[in-house]
């Protein structure tokens, strides 16, 4: 037997009611927590399509830096920077944790940011795979070549084959 209805059988009101205040409390916190994990969730998503769409340029640049590193051994060079934005603060953290029975604040300016930036980058990365020759007439999914072969250019260099089309670089 769930311990509200416990106290309100043993006439124990203030308990009742403190049972209530709590059960509120925690209702109000799990409509916040899914809506922060609806915001999370679609963030992630995000990601994963981001890595699957520069998986291939990310492992090129690692092997080009790798080779460079290689054939050079006696310079310095800076290591490779990575794209991923800065791990959240101490203070953005705390952010996401709630407290029962104190009033729960809106979403903090750095959540409404990142959710309002999801739009953003879906543009971003639809617009980066329509660049991407070959797209809409794949069967399998795959994404084509990023730009026309030599056969396709019919054997002309690529400035030629642009001058012939009459297109301005």
């Amino acid at each position: 037997m769930p311990k509200l209805l416990r106290a309100r059988r043993g006439g124990r009101d203030s308990v009742a009611a403190r049972h209530d205040v709590l059960a509120a409390s925690y209702r109000a916190m799990a409509t916040v927590y899914a809506e922060r994990e609806t915001v999370f969730a679609g963030i992630m998503d995000d990601r994963r399509a981001w890595e699957q769409a520069t998986a291939d340029k990310r492992r090129t640049a690692v092997a080009a830096d790798a080779e460079l590193r290689r054939r050079h051994p006696g310079q310095q060079f800076a290591p490779l920077r990575s794209a991923e934005p800065e791990p959240i603060t101490d203070a953005e953290r705390s952010d996401l944790a709630l407290a029962v029975g104190q009033e729960i604040p809106e979403l903090s300016p750095w959540i409404k940011q990142l959710a309002a930036g999801r739009s953003v980058f879906a543009e971003r990365l639809a617009s980066r795979r329509h660049e991407l020759r070959g797209e809409q007439g794949s069967r399998s999914g795959e994404i084509g070549p990023a730009f026309a072969s030599w056969a396709e250019l019919g054997g002309q260099a690529p400035f030629a084959a642009a001058e012939a089309a009459h297109l301005a670089f």
